[in-house]
């Protein structure tokens, strides 16, 4: 299996060599996705990088719910948040507010 933040390859065991041969294209193209798995998981949940390029980065960032994020003082540079509030599917997480 291959994966990427855009497509993910799954083929029978009989078939590697187009993994093999997909991630050497993905090397060839100097392509981190080659080198780097886009989601990154922690214990209050998990963040994928969306897009990056010099003086900025894009996160989607998930929490479990019961988690929060840790707040962290950053002087080098400023973060934007926009929050999504997604209700999950048991009934005490439908019922209870955000925040």
């Amino acid at each position: 299996m291959l994966h990427t933040a855009y497509a993910t390859l799954v083929c029978h065991r009989d078939r590697f060599q187009v993994v093999k041969e997909a991630v050497q294209e993905f090397n060839r193209q100097n392509m981190v996705e080659s080198l780097i798995h886009p989601t990154v998981e922690r214990p209050w949940g998990h963040y994928t990088v969306m897009e990056e390029a010099p003086g900025y980065k894009v996160k989607r960032i998930e929490v479990h719910p019961g988690s929060r994020l840790i707040p962290v003082k950053v002087t080098a540079r400023s973060r934007l948040f926009s929050m999504v509030w997604l209700p999950t599917s048991t009934p005490a997480a439908r019922s209870a507010p955000p925040g």
